[in-house]
């Protein structure tokens, strides 16, 4: 093995080394060189990939299978790829969210909100955690939705006693979407429907300051980065990147009510719903 081979691999993760503790990470000028480099590395490996180590292309399986996963792996680059341009840069919302707070108290009204909590087959513990931390968010026009697609009896009678509306459909087709979706035709013939809606998982607790940064004036539907808590241990092995990055968590939604019936409804293909309606 010839050393001078990694030669350009030993210089770039020295930079790294030296470099990297004083960049920050919130400067998209140093995020874009760093992806920049990623994507050169990505596909400098893709070319060498298809150059030196498979061998022509021939109708036998000797050629075929190498071509075959040379190729899937150049699919896997041109992913990372997208990934790498889609985090390249960030947007601080901050002043946004700090302004809000002050635009929501000069209402003259303040706008109602109602909590959608999604659940299914979590436990009473941890969904009577979530349903408390609703109640606790501190806002006066504020009704909150369990939306049973569990069927079960006992949370009927638990939402009873804590004083919150109880909501199971006849069918549970398109899981948790459709769950989603039949909620907000109930509460859009309602007598005073609300202009924003929070959604939940069952198994995030909200903290009381939820929603005061996120509503405005303008805003369609927001991803709340700092206003859960994971309860349900079962899910911190797989919720691990949330808990170390918090800021990215995307669990506690906001939008509004017309916007989201009428014009998109929630997506009922797929496990990130809440990422198909930004993209709409």
């Amino acid at each position: 093995m010839d050393l001078s081979d990694f030669g350009l691999t030993f210089l770039l993760v020295g930079a790294a080394a030296l470099v990297l503790p004083f960049l920050d990470p919130r400067d998209s000028r140093a995020r874009l060189v760093l992806f920049g480099v990623c994507i050169v590395l990505t596909w400098r490996y893709v070319a060498w990939r298809f150059a030196a180590t498979i061998p022509p292309l021939a109708l036998h399986l000797d050629s075929l299978y190498p071509w075959m996963f040379a190729i899937v792996e150049a699919a896997a680059a041109i992913g990372s790829t997208l990934a790498y341009i889609m985090l390249g840069r960030t947007l601080d919302r901050g002043p946004e969210a700090t302004g809000n707070p002050a635009w929501l108290a000069g209402q003259v009204r303040l706008p109602r909100v109602d909590v959608l909590i999604t659940t299914y087959n979590e436990e009473e513990p941890i969904l009577t955690r979530t349903i408390v931390g609703a109640m606790g968010i501190d806002f006066v026009c504020l009704r909150i939705w369990v939306l049973d697609d569990g069927h079960r009896p006992w949370v009927e009678q638990l939402c009873h006693g804590k004083n919150v509306r109880y909501l199971a459909r006849s069918e549970n087709r398109h899981a948790k979407a459709g769950n989603i979706n039949h909620a907000l035709d109930v509460i859009h013939r309602e007598p005073d429907p609300p202009e924003f809606i929070a959604l939940f998982d069952a198994d995030f607790v909200p903290q009381s300051n939820f929603l005061w940064p996120g509503a405005d004036a303008t805003a369609f539907l927001q991803q709340r980065p700092d206003p859960i808590e994971p309860i349900d241990q079962q899910c911190l092995a797989r919720r691990a990147a949330l808990l170390f990055r918090p800021r990215d968590a995307v669990e506690g939604r906001l939008g509004r009510r017309l916007l989201l019936r009428h014009v998109v409804g929630y997506p009922d293909a797929g496990s990130r719903g809440d990422r198909r309606v930004s993209h709409r």
